[in-house]
């Protein structure tokens, strides 16, 4: 949710015992580099298919970016919303998805 939308209805007050903390919500922003090794590890294994939306696709963790991840092998796939990736889960009951 943006700070505008959690402070103009005020779903602070009609939640108030759920911390909502302000701040960066991007992926790419919020994403730390080991956040990033483990998808690109998770993506290299066998039964695996990481999901990610297209900003996070470059962004590299300390070595390597789920594109480099995909270029050596890693099952990765960008997806344009979390449907997508519930949708890509259904077709591939013997793998586990991780977006």
């Amino acid at each position: 949710m943006h700070e505008y939308t959690i402070t103009h209805f005020g779903i602070r007050n009609l939640i108030p015992k759920i911390d909502l903390r302000a701040g960066p919500g991007c992926p790419v922003c919020v994403a730390s580099p080991v956040n990033i090794d483990l998808a690109v590890n998770l993506s290299l294994h066998e039964n695996v298919i990481v999901t990610t939306f297209g900003d996070m696709f470059r962004v590299r963790g300390s070595k390597y970016s789920l594109m480099d991840a995909k270029s050596m092998g890693g099952r990765v796939t960008i997806v344009y919303s979390i449907n997508d990736a519930i949708e890509i889960a259904r077709k591939n009951p013997n793998f586990e998805i991780v977006h």
